[in-house]
């Protein structure tokens, strides 16, 4: 399984400065399943030093069942996002 894009992604209000929470849609392709989009949330929480860490939650399991995988590339591919200044 393989993830293809993070579309709809939109910013939740949060009172806190350091956490930034975030919903949007994960388009993953599979070889036996094809095209699944599967809804995801995820937050961006600053340490006090200032490192960032992406926790992800995915709201259906994908039908490959490969949840560990599609996690990893979630936090892979939302840290470029960020790093490239897509998410404020």
């Amino acid at each position: 399984m393989k993830l293809i894009s993070v579309e709809d992604i939109k910013e939740k209000d949060h009172p806190l400065d350091y956490r930034k929470t975030y919903t949007a849609r994960a388009v993953f392709q599979s070889v036996v399943h094809g095209k699944e989009e599967i809804p995801i949330s995820f937050h961006i929480e600053y340490t006090p030093l200032g490192e960032p860490r992406i926790e992800v939650q995915l709201h259906e399991h994908p039908r490959s069942g490969e949840v560990l995988g599609a996690v990893k590339a979630l936090k892979s591919h939302i840290k470029a996002l960020r790093e490239q200044g897509v998410l404020s």
